[in-house]
């Protein structure tokens, strides 16, 4: 279409202009996978990535204000407003070529967000992979294997088993390390109503625990106390 079309609409309000050789036909959509959408034309050959690919695969539930991509990295690209571009070796290598709009795998995805994210983040996102079947045990650590340096491959290492295992989530996670294995509790049973039961039994648990002041008391102690603040009980007169 040439330039003086392309004019000829946005003068009428048939177009916007959304970035640079980017337009949206009106009426159209205006919600974020439009916006999202947008960006990646706006870089050609490029991929959603990070956090964009982490809300696209589901393991994100808050959809991010500025859209990721990756590209390679003997591109030179300038991303426009609302857009950031990463530049990456070998960058077709991580972007899955069943799904278009282009963006980078489930697997490389989780590996992404554990740079930046904490160990919460890493373990819910992991949870969310498992359960939706985007990953397997083996093809993270393949991945990770390419990825000597990442901050969290330690971390990822030791707990992708009990993930894999029916672990679903950060508490679930932490249950299996620091209460089933440091106190010698039979393994971890991937059946949902078993897991389930174990879960809401830890939970309960640890809210004993952490509030021994009153969850520990009786009912017994209480009422000799209550009776202790209101001074003794009177006696009748003769």
């Amino acid at each position: 279409m040439s330039s003086k079309s392309v004019r000829w609409k946005l003068e009428r309000g048939l177009w916007v202009r959304v970035h640079p050789g980017v337009y949206q036909t009106l009426p159209g959509k205006d919600d974020w996978h439009t916006e999202a959408l947008a960006g990646l034309m706006a870089v050609p050959g490029s991929a959603w990535s990070h956090r964009t690919a982490g809300f696209v695969h589901g393991l994100l539930t808050e959809a991010p204000q500025i859209i990721e991509l990756i590209v390679d990295e003997r591109r030179r690209v300038v991303a426009p407003k609302g857009v950031k571009a990463y530049r990456r070796v070998d960058a077709d290598t991580f972007v899955d070529d069943l799904h278009w709009p282009w963006r980078v795998t489930a697997g490389d995805t989780l590996l992404d967000l554990a740079e930046d994210g904490t160990s919460g983040d890493t373990l819910a996102n992991l949870g969310r992979a498992f359960y939706r079947g985007l990953v397997t045990e083996e093809s993270l650590l393949a991945l990770l294997a390419r990825r000597s340096r990442h901050p969290q491959r330690r971390l990822l290492t030791d707990v992708l088993g009990d993930v894999a295992a029916g672990a679903e989530s950060v508490m679930e996670v932490r249950f299996v390390r620091d209460v089933e294995r440091a106190h010698g509790l039979p393994p971890w049973a991937p059946a949902g109503s078993d897991r389930r039961r174990r879960v809401a039994t830890a939970r309960r648990g640890i809210r004993r625990v952490r509030r021994p002041g009153r969850a520990g008391r009786s009912a017994r102690p209480r009422r000799a106390r209550a009776g202790q603040r209101r001074g003794p009980r009177p006696t009748e007169r003769h």
